[in-house]
């Protein structure tokens, strides 16, 4: 990223909201978070007003055509989770709420309260909210001081591992086999419509040379399809599928560092608000 794009990590502040929550009977939790949240949780944000509309506004109308609005929350668990889980046996989930996101925090604590005992899940198993708390400081934290630290030898080579699957295209010959050009495009686009969306503020101009500069960057790739389905009210069973595994990014890094930095908090690809994308710095 160019200097000029460097005032927008300072600009987009983040918020994270923690649920710990219990199952009232056998639970099997799904492997992304989102997909056991989201359709409970929009219903009850529903009956709140304007939260519902931020968390879930998928178009707006910019410089006279409809684009596409990213999704200000980002769910996640919290530590390692996964298969059953007994009546009362608890787990943490986390809600990342970027940029406007972060003022409705109390309502979305209230709807996660509202849609719990309702039931979660594609079971629609019901659950007790236990506790429900902000882990960052008032006002968020500006994305820049969330930034992961990088490696030594990150200037020319970098390796991202994957915690959940990645979604980079609708078809799988053109994931399996990404370029840098493509995941660095995808990445700033998102950053970019989070800033101009969740923030108000208009981002400038996307860099051309460094895009140019981002097709010289080789990508390895070391990872696998994960078939993953999730039960959709309207849609019936959906695939949701992606990769884990590996990205061996080599070349020259520096001018991409702080936008592959970002993507750690922000996730990597499509489907983020169901908790696809979540990535790490691999040492």
């Amino acid at each position: 990223m160019s200097r000029d794009w460097s005032w927008l990590l300072d600009e987009l502040r983040v918020t994270r909201l923690r649920l710990e929550l219990a199952p009232r009977r056998r639970f099997r939790l799904p492997s992304l978070p989102g997909s056991m949240l989201r359709g409970a949780l929009g219903h009850a944000l529903a009956e709140l007003g304007d939260a519902h509309d931020v968390l879930y506004r998928g178009e707006a109308l910019h410089r006279g055509r409809r684009v596409n609005v990213p999704g200000p929350y980002l769910p996640e668990w919290r530590g390692r989770v996964g298969g059953w889980k007994e009546a009362g046996e608890r787990y943490h989930l986390d809600l990342v709420l970027l940029g406007q996101a972060r003022r409705f925090a109390a309502d979305i604590a209230v709807a996660a309260g509202r849609a719990a005992p309702r039931g979660l899940g594609e079971d629609r198993v019901p659950h007790d909210l236990i506790t429900r708390r902000l882990i960052e400081r008032p006002g968020g934290t500006p994305l820049r001081q969330l930034l992961p630290s990088l490696p030594p030898e990150a200037a020319r080579r970098l390796c991202l591992r994957t915690l959940t699957p990645v979604r980079l295209a609708k078809g799988h010959q053109e994931a399996e086999r990404p370029t840098f050009e493509r995941l660095f495009a995808r990445s700033e686009q998102r950053l970019r419509g989070l800033v101009r969306f969740h923030v108000g503020v208009e981002p400038p101009a996307p860099d051309v040379e460094l895009a140019e500069r981002s097709r010289a960057v080789r990508v390895q790739p070391d990872w696998r399809f994960a078939a993953v389905t999730r039960q959709a009210t309207r849609h019936g069973r959906l695939k949701v599928g992606g990769f884990l595994g590996r990205l061996e990014l080599a070349g020259e890094l520096t001018p991409f560092l702080p936008l592959l930095q970002a993507v750690t908090v922000l996730h990597l690809g499509a489907k983020s608000t169901l908790g696809h994308g979540r990535v790490a710095i691999a040492a």
